[in-house]
């Protein structure tokens, strides 16, 4: 049966979701094991909650499994995957390094709501 592009990109994405969930809950070998959980897959977003101290680590992992399941499915079209870390979700969210090289969480430049202010600026300054 022949299908079209989004068919295959979208049977690529719930391939790196297996491939994320299975790193997390079974595959004791990597850093997502124990340290991560998928919550929520967004059209072409795995959100996934992980420890704060192993998140650097887990992003790159969760990248490195999404363009590995994509490559599976379209091997002669050019994957990317872009990690980006949050302490909220925003759909506009993008990587954010710190001084150290490290994924940092990002924040809306005008985000101001009073209870994420002391981590906020933390992170900031990171």
């Amino acid at each position: 049966m022949q299908f079209q592009f989004q068919n295959i990109a979208a049977q690529a994405s719930k391939h790196a979701l297996w491939l994320v969930s299975e790193a997390c809950y079974v595959n004791t070998g990597t850093v997502l094991y124990g340290n991560a959980r998928p919550v929520a897959f967004l059209h072409d977003e795995i959100l996934a909650e992980v420890k704060q101290e192993l998140a650097h680590e887990c992003a790159l992992e969760v990248q490195r499994l999404m363009v590995k399941a994509m490559q599976k499915y379209t091997p002669d079209v050019l994957v990317k995957a872009e990690p980006a870390l949050c302490r909220r979700w925003f759909k506009s969210m993008e990587p954010v390094y710190g001084k150290d090289g490290r994924l940092r969480p990002w924040w809306p430049a005008d985000w101001s709501w009073e209870p994420d202010r002391a981590v906020m600026e933390v992170d900031l300054a990171a």
